[in-house]
């Protein structure tokens, strides 16, 4: 299953997802995001590459060092935090940090938000739901709505 993206080239983003791996998977299947994606033939290239290893309880990034055991039957966060401008990416499952790396550690890599791609070569049942997408602001916009937020309490009180 791949959904594309266009237009996400710099800033600080959050990809987000529930994954359900029931009791009795076996099997492999993926979690990925590329950032180069032309279909049906590409050219294709990957910055994440979540490998959920059913048979063996683990998921494990695949293009930097780490591995998590596999929560089984239970809906667990999987959370990707990628900055395209300062070209980092974490890893998260299950709230635990699980690797950081550079968004383009593979060759020909872009900064670029291209597909995400759930796949399954093998496995016998990974589900995914509440998949979302979201820009992180950055930490001056913080400040700032934090700033209008007391300029606006003290109109009210006046």
């Amino acid at each position: 299953n791949v959904h594309q993206f266009s237009g996400y080239t710099s800033g600080q983003w959050s990809f987000s997802a529930s994954m359900y791996v029931p009791g009795n998977a076996t099997g492999n299947a993926y979690f990925i995001l590329l950032n180069t994606y032309a279909d049906p033939s590409g050219p294709f290239n990957w910055s994440v590459q979540n490998l959920i290893n059913a048979t063996a309880g683990t998921i494990s990034d695949t293009f930097a060092v780490g591995t998590l055991p596999l929560v089984r039957d239970a809906w667990v966060p999987v959370r990707v935090d990628f900055d395209l401008t300062a070209n980092t990416v974490s890893n998260s499952y299950s709230n635990t940090l699980m690797s950081t790396n550079t968004w383009t550690s593979q060759s020909g890599a872009v900064l670029n938000l291209a597909a995400l791609d759930l796949y399954s070569d093998t496995s016998s049942g990974v589900y995914f739901d509440n998949l979302a997408l979201t820009q992180v602001p950055e930490p001056s916009a913080l400040a700032l709505l934090a700033l209008g937020g007391l300029v606006a309490g003290r109109r009210r009180r006046a």
